[in-house]
């Protein structure tokens, strides 16, 4: 009787944590989907890269067409249209999906970089001049091994 009883003890057991795995996968669907529904720039997306790629193959295409002899240009003006279509680029590019994580990304980036505890001017110092003295020790010791090595080759071949 008692096993049953821990056999009906672990089944509840089962079917409470598979209703709790179930309530937690349902409280994370709206959140899922209203992520979709911010990432629902599918469209836009595609009409903005194809913009960017637009955008950069005329910069590289109408430098080259106005450097030909038979086209030339002042390069001023060359200038202009590759930094023009440069700007063009990189606004679509910040426009998209992938460019608004880009500049949330750098945003906490920055916000990171103030939190820093940065080394004082004496530590610098130090260990730059530790570095140096270490790059010194480590040169010397391959210089060492080099003319060694050599010596050895050269004895070897008779050269």
């Amino acid at each position: 009787m008692s096993s049953k009883k821990n056999r009906h003890e672990k089944t509840n057991k089962i079917v409470e944590q598979k209703a709790k795995s179930v309530e937690v996968q349902n409280t994370a669907t709206p959140a899922t989907q209203s992520d979709n529904k911010k990432q629902g720039n599918g469209a836009l997306d595609v009409f903005l890269w194809l913009v960017i790629v637009i955008a950069i193959a005329a910069a590289v295409l109408g430098n080259y067409y106005f450097s030909q002899p038979a086209n030339l240009q002042p390069l001023y003006i060359r200038i202009i249209l590759v930094l023009g279509c440069i700007a063009v680029a990189t606004v679509c590019g910040l426009l998209t999906t992938s460019g608004k994580k880009l500049l949330k990304f750098a945003k906490e980036s920055r916000g990171e970089l103030r939190r820093v505890t940065w080394p004082t001017k004496d530590e610098t110092t130090k260990s730059a001049i530790g570095v140096a003295v270490v790059v010194f020790i480590i040169a010397i010791f391959l210089w060492f091994s080099d003319v060694v090595i050599g010596f050895f080759v050269n004895l070897i071949t008779n050269v």
